[in-house]
């Protein structure tokens, strides 16, 4: 997103085509940030940043690729992206608890992501908040979601 301008990213209401244009944009621009390295690991990221906005139907950007043809790790990507969007309210997103984003994810499932994967992604969110005993359904989320996060890095010796 580093090349969109502010004033786009910032903008309140719809975009023009010129503005989606450029927003649109922002994953070939990462993409190339990751062009040099031949290392795997860059290359998964530079697979992940290219195609994290294509859809399981094949809408989204870029155009034309869909279901498994989108790399696995921009599939977790995008479900990852799309729900900490949601319950942190990032842009024009409005906040939502924990379970609304869930709910929405499910929606979108077969249509904008992978329906396996959001499967598994609803079953371990679920399982890990019933684990530390979080309700998913108490207002907006962004600070149980920082709470469950911090457990699940605290529990895998990430801290």
């Amino acid at each position: 997103m580093l090349s969109v301008p502010e004033g786009v990213l910032g903008k309140r209401g719809a975009l023009n085509d010129a503005e989606r244009a450029l927003v649109e944009r922002h994953v070939d621009a990462g993409a190339e940030m990751l062009r040099d390295d031949v290392h795997p690991m860059i290359f998964t990221a530079r697979e992940m940043v290219r195609y994290h906005h294509a859809h399981w139907d094949g809408d989204g950007y870029p155009p034309r690729v869909n279901g498994t043809f989108i790399p696995l790790s921009a599939r977790i990507c995008a479900i990852a992206d799309a729900y900490d969007s949601m319950v942190s309210g990032v842009g024009h997103v409005p906040k939502r608890g924990m379970g609304d984003a869930l709910d929405e994810l499910k929606k979108e499932s077969g249509r904008q992501f992978d329906p396996g994967l959001v499967s598994c992604f609803d079953a371990l969110i679920r399982s890990e908040t019933a684990e530390l005993g979080m309700d998913l359904d108490t207002g907006p989320g962004f600070e149980d979601f920082q709470a469950l996060v911090s457990a699940l890095r605290e529990d895998r010796g990430f801290v």
